[in-house]
């Protein structure tokens, strides 16, 4: 989480939405299930240009952000179910899990949890995770996962 007064350097062009998306952080926690105004940001971003907000949501959360800010910008993103396609929001839990800050490897574990789509669990399960309270949290989203495929597939 970002505290008061800490201040990072927004992708060029993009400062407006870095300042409101870092605001928003600042001034409200994330709590799980209860929704937070950087939704909104990152919503009316992908609303004026979604190409464009999907590639500075990218560059924020697996570039050189401070790892608080980009693991909050990923679990704000994984809110939002339809962001991006799977290949790309894929591609983000792959970028966070490789991430060397622990803090960005659970947020995109969490993301891969929220997003439940095949490609997560297939990102989950190729990444081999040294913290062994997120290698726990891991397997369980995998297995959760796997059962939920299995249901879905019966049904079909």
């Amino acid at each position: 989480m970002l505290a008061k007064g800490q201040s990072h350097a927004p992708p060029a062009g993009t400062s407006a939405l870095a300042n409101r998306l870092k605001a928003a952080l600042i001034a409200e926690p994330l709590e799980d299930s209860v929704s937070h105004p950087c939704e909104a940001v990152i919503a009316e971003a992908l609303a004026d240009s979604a190409a464009a907000a999907s590639d500075w949501l990218s560059e924020l959360i697996l570039g050189d952000a401070e790892p608080a800010l980009a693991a909050d910008a990923l679990l704000c993103a994984a809110r939002l179910p339809d962001l991006g396609g799977e290949n790309w929001r894929a591609s983000l839990v792959s970028g966070g899990l490789a991430s060397d800050s622990v803090e960005v490897r659970d947020a995109a574990a969490q993301a891969a949890e929220l997003w439940g789509e095949p490609r997560m669990l297939a990102a989950l399960t190729a990444h081999e995770e040294p913290i062994a309270w997120i290698s726990a949290y891991i397997q369980s989203v995998v297995k959760e996962g796997e059962k939920g495929l299995s249901c879905n597939e019966r049904e079909a």
